[in-house]
């Protein structure tokens, strides 16, 4: 669990270093992000995995993989559909302006939850290794609950700030978006939840 959390950790050091490619060359950096990110993280498990195959396999286990790996494929599928809907429903309704507008409040909801997945990452080995030992819910208690006051300790001024100063920086740096203030802001308090 110790391997699979720092495997987590370079995974998200890399997926915040390519997600500023846009930001230095356009639409090409967002398409080298796209193709590089899950290159990058099939290489890291394929390098550390825990398991190596010995054999060719059997039809039995074949079975068992997409008895096991379809619900688990549809499921990712049926997450990326999830992920664009909103998007989908928006254009559909208002059109490719309300896209845009709607285009602040997503990037909140995006960045915003970086922290407490990352701290996830970093907490799940460890909560993993005391459930091992202890094989006891009551032990993960403390655990839990000093992870759930880090969160709201750091969550909790970040999006106040955030709330504060989205209308200084969307007037100054992206004028054209000035209508999506709103539904960002409220997406900046949700994100306190």
């Amino acid at each position: 669990f110790k391997r699979l959390g720092q495997i987590r950790l370079i995974e998200s050091g890399l997926h915040l270093l390519l997600s500023i490619l846009p930001a230095f060359i356009g639409y090409l950096g967002r398409i080298v992000f796209m193709v590089l990110k899950p290159i990058a993280d099939w290489v890291l498990r394929f390098i550390n995995r825990p398991l190596k195959a010995n054999g060719k396999g059997s039809i039995s286990e074949f079975k068992e993989l997409v008895k096991t790996g379809f619900p688990l494929l549809l499921s990712g599928y049926l997450l990326g559909v999830y992920l664009v809907a909103d998007q989908t429903i928006i254009t559909f309704y208002v059109g490719n302006e309300g896209l845009g507008l709607y285009t602040i409040s997503k990037l909140v909801m995006m960045a915003i939850p970086i922290f407490p997945t990352s701290l996830g990452i970093v907490l799940y080995p460890k909560a993993s290794s005391i459930y091992g030992k202890e094989k006891s819910n009551k032990k993960l208690k403390f655990f839990f609950y000093n992870s759930l006051l880090i969160n709201i300790v750091i969550l909790l001024p970040l999006c106040i700030f955030l709330y504060l100063i989205m209308e200084p920086i969307v007037t100054r740096f992206f004028p054209n978006y000035l209508g999506g203030i709103a539904a960002a802001k409220i997406s900046v308090l949700s994100c306190i939840t």
